[in-house]
C-alpha cells in the first residue's frame, strides 16, 4: 500500500472522526466471568504459603483472576498468621494486579492504598516496594484518563526504583511503557516512540527472546511508527511482536485478544478490513470467554469494528457497534471519560453522514470535554464547523473552526500535524465561502506542514496541492498553472512517479485506488481539454479513461452498497467529460476510433447511473 493510501486513512482517523486512543496498548479491564477449578478452603497439612502462592501465580498466567484472588487471599491468611508483613505486602500487589484485570478498579484501588499504608508504617525506606506501588496507582490513573496525575506518579515510582538501585534497572520497562501510552494519548508520538523505545531497550537486557513484555512493547513502537508515517518498521514491528505473542500465550489469553485487536488496527489503517475485521473477531471470542460482554477491551473491540464499518460507508452497522461501545464504556466510567467522549464524537459523525443533523449536532455537544482547554475538543469544533457548513449556517461554522484553529494553536503549535489538517478543513471551507485569499494562504500553510511531517508523498501534500490547483483553475481561470499543481498532486499520491511532464500519467498497476487521487486526475483532465491543442484533448482523455479505471477499482474494494453510492457522482462526471473529449476529438480528427470511444463510454456511464440509482432506490426502501 502507498504512503498516500495509508496517509489518507490516518487523515480519516485523525479529522472526521474523533481518534479511538483507548484502543491501542493498554488494558483496563472490568467483570470477567471464568469456569475456574474449585478452590478447597480446607488447606493440606504441611502446606505453606510459597505453595499457594504458585497454585495462584499459575491461575493468573492463565487469566483465571477468580481462582487467582483466592488463593491470594489464602496466602495472605497464612502470612497475616505469620507475621510476615514483607511478604504480605507483595500479596497485596499481587491481589491489586487480579483485580485490575479483573476489571474491579475500586477494589484495585482499596488492595493499593492498603499496600501504601503498611508501607509506610513498616518499611518506610524500601525504594523498591515504594516504585511497585506507585506504579500500580500511575496505572489507575491512566484508566481513568487522568493523564497528568498518571505521569507526575509514574515519575516518582521511576526515581524511586532508581534510587533503589540504578537507571538501568529492568523493572523501569514497565513504568517507561506506561510514560509512552500516556504521551500516545496526548498525541506526542515523539516523545510516545521516546519512552516505549526506553521500555524495548531495558526489556531486552534480560536476555528472554520470547518474551511477552518485550513483544507488547514491540507492539506499541510499531504503532506509533505507523502514526509517523514509517510504515515499512510498522508493519515488521506489529507482526514480529504478534508472532511472539501467538507462540508463548495460550488460546484464550487476554493479552493475545489485544495484540489481534492491534494488529486489526494496524490492518484497518491499511485499509485491508476483511482480514482486520477477522482478527477484530478472533480478539472477541477470546474476550467474551474471559472478561465478559462489559469489559472496556470488548468496549475498544466494539469502537474498532464501527471505525472500520465507517471506513466503508456502512453508517447502520458502524453506529450499533458504537452504541455499544457506549454502553460499555457508560458501566465502566465516569460521565466525561475521554472514552465516552470518544464515542460520542463518532456516534455524532455517523448521524452526519446519514444527514441525521440534528442529532449528530446533539452528539457533538456531548463529545465536548468540560474543560475547553483539551485537545479533544479540538475535533468536536471542527466536527461541529464543518455540520454547520453542510447545514449552510456559515457563520457557525466560521465561528467554530476560528475556535477550533484557535485551540490547535495554543495546545498543539504550528506544526502540529493536527494543525495542518484543520488548517486544510478551514481553508477549503473559505474558499467556498469566497474567502478566496484568507482560504488560499491557510491551505499553503497546511501544505508546508504536511510536507514537514509527512514528507513530500503522503495524502495530505497530494490534497493540498489539488485545491492550490482549484484555486487557478476555478478562480483565476489559469488551467495552465492549475496543470503544474494537479500534476504534483498526482505526484504526491503515487508512490514511484515523478514526472512532472503533464503528458504522462503513472501506470494504473502502481495505483492504489482513492477517491482523492480521482479528484486529482478529472482536475488535470479538465484543465488539458482547455488548454485549446488536440494533444493536450488526447492527454484529457487519457487521463478520464485512466480515471475511470481507478473509481472501478475502488469500487470493487467496497463491499458496502452505500459506500459504492458515494462514488457514483465521481463515475456520472467522469464519464460525461470522457465522452465530451472524445466527441470534440471525433469532431477535430474524422477518426473513427474517438467516435467508438465515445459511444462506448457513453455507454458505460448509463450502466454506472443507472446502476447507481437502482442502489439508491434500494436504500431508501
Amino acid at each position: 500500500m502507498s504512503q498516500a493510501k495509508k496517509c489518507h486513512l490516518k487523515y480519516s482517523l485523525y479529522l472526521c472522526l474523533s481518534v479511538l486512543t483507548g484502543l491501542f496498548l493498554f488494558s483496563a479491564c472490568s467483570e470477567q466471568h471464568n469456569k475456574t477449578e474449585p478452590v478447597s478452603n480446607n488447606l493440606r497439612s504441611g502446606t505453606n504459603y510459597r505453595d499457594i502462592l504458585r497454585k495462584a501465580d499459575d491461575f493468573m498466567n492463565k487469566s483465571e483472576f477468580d481462582s487467582a484472588l483466592k488463593y491470594y487471599s489464602q496466602a495472605n491468611d497464612m502470612l497475616k498468621a505469620e507475621n510476615n508483613q514483607r511478604e504480605y505486602l507483595k500479596v497485596l500487589i499481587k491481589q491489586f494486579d487480579a483485580f485490575r484485570f479483573k476489571g474491579n478498579p475500586t477494589e484495585a484501588s482499596r488492595i493499593i492504598e492498603q499496600a501504601q499504608q503498611l508501607l509506610v508504617r513498616e518499611f518506610p525506606g524500601d525504594h523498591v516496594l515504594q516504585a511497585d506501588i506507585l506504579h500500580r496507582k500511575g496505572l489507575l490513573l491512566l484508566d481513568r484518563g487522568s493523564f497528568d496525575s498518571s505521569a507526575m506518579v509514574f515519575n516518582q515510582s521511576i526515581e524511586s526504583r532508581i534510587k533503589a538501585s540504578n537507571d538501568t534497572d529492568t523493572s523501569l520497562a514497565l513504568t517507561y511503557n506506561g510514560l509512552g501510552t500516556i504521551f500516545f494519548f496526548k498525541r506526542d508520538y515523539d516523545e510516545a516512540l521516546n519512552f516505549y523505545s526506553k521500555a524495548y531497550s531495558l526489556a531486552l537486557k534480560r536476555k528472554i527472546p520470547e518474551d511477552a513484555d518485550l513483544a507488547r512493547y514491540q507492539q506499541n513502537m510499531g504503532i506509533i511508527y505507523a502514526q509517523k508515517g514509517d510504515y515499512t518498521r510498522a508493519e515488521e514491528a506489529m507482526s514480529t511482536s504478534l508472532k511472539i505473542i501467538e507462540k508463548i500465550s495460550h488460546p484464550n489469553d487476554p493479552e493475545l485478544a489485544n495484540r489481534y485487536l492491534n494488529m486489526g488496527r494496524y490492518l484497518a489503517l491499511e485499509y485491508n478490513l476483511a482480514e482486520a475485521l477477522a482478527y477484530y473477531e478472533k480478539a472477541e471470542a477470546i474476550l467474551i470467554k474471559k472478561v465478559g460482554p462489559n469489559h472496556p477491551d470488548i468496549g475498544s473491540l466494539y469502537q474498532n469494528m464501527g471505525q472500520a464499518y465507517i471506513h466503508t460507508a456502512d453508517y447502520e452497522k458502524a453506529l450499533i457497534f458504537f452504541n455499544k461501545a457506549l454502553a460499555i464504556a457508560t458501566v465502566n466510567y465516569e460521565p466525561g471519560h475521554p472514552s465516552i467522549l470518544s464515542i460520542n464524537m463518532n456516534i455524532g459523525y455517523v448521524y452526519e453522514k446519514k444527514k441525521d443533523y440534528k442529532n449528530a449536532l446533539d452528539y457533538y455537544e456531548r463529545s465536548l470535554p468540560k474543560d475547553i482547554n483539551n485537545q479533544a475538543a479540538i475535533k468536536t469544533y471542527t466536527n461541529m464547523a464543518s455540520l454547520y457548513s453542510v447545514m449552510n449556517q456559515t457563520e457557525k461554522a466560521n465561528e467554530y473552526y476560528s475556535k477550533s484553529l484557535e485551540l490547535a494553536l495554543k495546545l498543539l503549535g504550528e506544526d502540529h500535524p493536527e494543525t495542518g489538517l484543520l488548517y486544510t478543513r478551514y481553508g477549503y471551507f473559505l474558499l467556498q465561502i469566497d474567502q478566496i485569499e484568507k482560504g488560499l494562504e491557510m491551505i499553503k500553510k497546511a501544505l508546508k506542514i504536511s510536507i514537514k511531517n509527512y514528507g513530500p508523498k503522503s495524502r495530505e501534500v497530494s490534497n493540498n496541492l489539488y485545491y492550490i490547483g482549484n484555486y487557478h483553475m476555478l478562480i483565476k481561470n489559469d488551467p495552465t498553472m492549475a496543470l503544474k499543481y494537479y500534476q504534483d498532486a498526482i505526484i504526491a499520491y503515487v508512490q514511484g512517479f515523478n514526472d512532472h511532464n503533464i503528458s504522462s500519467n503513472p501506470d494504473f498497476n502502481a495505483i492504489e485506488p482513492d477517491r482523492y487521487l480521482v479528484n486529482a486526475l478529472n482536475g488535470k483532465a479538465e484543465a488539458l481539454s482547455l488548454a485549446g491543442n488536440q494533444d493536450n484533448l488526447k492527454n484529457s482523455l487519457e487521463t478520464f479513461k485512466l480515471a475511470i479505471k481507478v473509481v472501478e477499482k475502488l469500487r470493487s474494494t467496497y463491499q458496502n452498497e452505500e459506500s459504492k453510492l458515494l462514488l457514483s457522482e465521481d463515475e456520472r462526471k467522469t464519464f460525461l467529460n470522457t465522452v465530451k473529449v472524445a466527441t470534440i476529438l471525433y469532431q477535430q480528427t474524422g477518426k473513427k476510433e474517438y467516435f467508438e470511444e465515445a459511444f462506448r463510454y457513453s455507454d458505460k456511464g448509463k450502466s454506472a447511473v443507472l446502476f447507481a440509482s437502482l442502489q439508491d432506490i434500494e436504500a431508501r426502501q
